[in-house]
């Protein structure tokens, strides 16, 4: 959570060199379960793509075999079947 804090906190008082990397973007390779709620983290993770990759992980694994806590899933609201 300082993390998070912090980073909205910098966000706010950045010099503008700063702003381009205070995107509201996080590092996938480090998840935390502190950003939530999940679509948020899943987001902040995947950005653009992420409506992209429900698809593909909808197409390959339906039955969501490959799971965890942050994960894509087969389905997330706002990224339906044509998306």
């Amino acid at each position: 959570m300082q993390n998070l804090l912090l980073s909205e906190a910098l966000s706010h008082s950045s010099p503008p060199s700063w702003k381009g990397l205070l995107n509201g973007e996080a590092y996938q390779n480090a998840p935390s379960l502190q950003y939530q709620p999940r679509e948020r983290a899943l987001d902040m993770y995947y950005g653009a793509n992420l409506c992209r990759l429900v698809q593909i992980k909808r197409k390959y694994d339906p039955s969501n075999f490959f799971s965890g806590e942050q994960t894509i899933p087969p389905s997330l609201s706002g990224c339906g079947a044509g998306a």
